[in-house]
């Protein structure tokens, strides 16, 4: 486990059980003048219950003092600027408005509950969104519920940023998967050669370039000292006893940018020779990227029109394309056509030689059970998935998996329609097994 996370779990997770067996942990006696702000201090376990629009949970802390944590039924998300009223039954009842904390989606009640009587509470909740009302059975403590799997405490999974979404019937694009990688955009990339051979030469004035750095139009890259065939020798020879000066053999010549980007492969070392077929440097603009895939299904090319660009180099991320253009001839090597992708939006994180699997558009198709493919986990090889099945309960379950797109992945055992699975700190939770 990385020390980062174990650091993380020691602070922010006391009260964490697992397999139904709970405690409370953490608890501060010493009320200081920002706990109004900061929430509760104990970490325990509440009561809660959802409705159609939110989830809400109530927890006490050391004083007896209620606190509800409100996020979205949804998606798990806190929910803030929220108008909370809530209503206890009994003998006798009361009503109270929650009053909004620094925390987002925590709110404080000004009453405090008996420790061993059970009360029923209704909490209204009014937001831009909508109106909810969400009734808390049996709330007289901090005794939570019996849940098979992992345990999580409503303050460590606002901490966590766990986020859900339910898994449901959906239209997907459906997808051809085809293997790609990231090249420079012709119209932004330029590809540096001496014009004649060479030697570099060490000018002080003009020190090499460096892989990386950024270089305007025009700017010097290397100072080239051309070097004479006999003919040309032998004409600068005669040019000296005419008197005549032929500067375009003897002087030397500077190698300029011819265009502004930044530099990736650089081959200037001073005293290398250089012929005109060497690569002295290659320069991109790298917000200007391009994708190029091989499509051997040649029956498909008519039918695509853009495509979505998917790398495990960088994680739970997908990239738009746009189809450029498609070569006429099948490439002899690999049988196949070449296909160019423009990048929408390319970002710092994609780099050119970055492979690529790229999911090539050709239509829609119908999952019964969606769920997004950033859900799913391995582990041994076998597909796995976190569910949340009460406010602070999750469960993980092995998953069967049919068709697959860039983003989502038909599910066709271990899910049913309506159940939340985690999309966001799923890692954490699995680490808590």
């Amino acid at each position: 486990m990385p020390f980062a996370l174990i650091i993380l779990l020691a602070i922010g997770l006391m009260g964490l059980q697992t397999d139904g067996a709970y405690g409370h942990g953490g608890e501060d006696h010493g009320e200081t003048a920002s706990q109004h702000d900061l929430g509760p201090t104990t970490l325990g376990l509440g009561n809660g219950a959802q409705g159609d629009l939110y989830e809400a949970l109530i927890i006490q802390d050391d004083t007896g003092r209620p606190w509800i944590y409100l996020s979205d039924a949804k998606t798990n998300a806190p929910v803030a600027n929220a108008t909370i009223e809530v209503e206890a039954t009994g003998n006798p009842g009361w009503t109270h408005k929650g009053e909004s904390t620094s925390a987002v989606g925590v709110y404080q009640i000004g009453h405090t509950l008996p420790p061993n009587a059970a009360v029923e509470l209704t909490v209204t909740v009014t937001t831009a969104d909508g109106s909810d009302l969400i009734l808390i059975q049996e709330a007289s403590g901090n005794v939570g519920t019996a849940h098979r799997g992992v345990t999580l405490p409503k303050a460590s999974q606002f901490l966590l940023d766990v986020r859900t979404i339910p898994a449901e019937q959906r239209n997907v694009t459906q997808t051809i998967r085809l293997v790609g990688h990231v090249i420079p955009d012709p119209a932004f990339y330029a590809r540096i050669h001496p014009p004649v051979a060479s030697r570099i030469i060490h000018d002080p004035t003009f020190p090499p370039p460096r892989s990386g750095q950024k270089v305007k139009r025009g700017q010097t890259l290397a100072v080239l000292d051309p070097l004479l065939s006999n003919l040309e020798k032998t004409g600068q020879r005669l040019s000296l006893f005419k008197g005549e000066q032929r500067e375009s053999f003897t002087g030397r010549e500077l190698v300029l940018a011819p265009m502004d980007g930044q530099l990736t492969d650089v081959h200037i070392i001073p005293g290398d020779v250089a012929a005109e077929a060497d690569i002295l440097a290659e320069i991109i603009d790298p917000d200007h990227l391009w994708v190029e895939a091989v499509l051997y299904d040649l029956s498909m090319a008519d039918h695509i029109t853009a495509a979505t660009a998917a790398s495990r180099q960088i994680p739970g991320q997908s990239f738009s394309l746009t189809l450029m253009g498609v070569s006429p001839k099948v490439n002899p090597e690999n049988q196949g056509l070449h296909m160019q992708f423009a990048i929408d939006q390319s970002g710092t994180l994609i780099k050119p030689g970055m492979p690529m699997d790229v999911y090539a558009h050709t239509g829609t198709a119908l999952f019964t059970v969606a769920i997004p493919r950033q859900a799913i986990l391995e582990q041994g090889g076998i597909p796995r998935v976190w569910v949340k099945t009460a406010p602070e309960a999750f469960t993980g379950r092995s998953v069967r998996m049919g068709r697959k797109t860039a983003d989502w992945v038909e599910i066709l055992e271990g899910i049913q329609p309506g159940d939340k699975v985690v999309v966001q700190g799923h890692n954490q939770l699995n680490a808590m097994r």
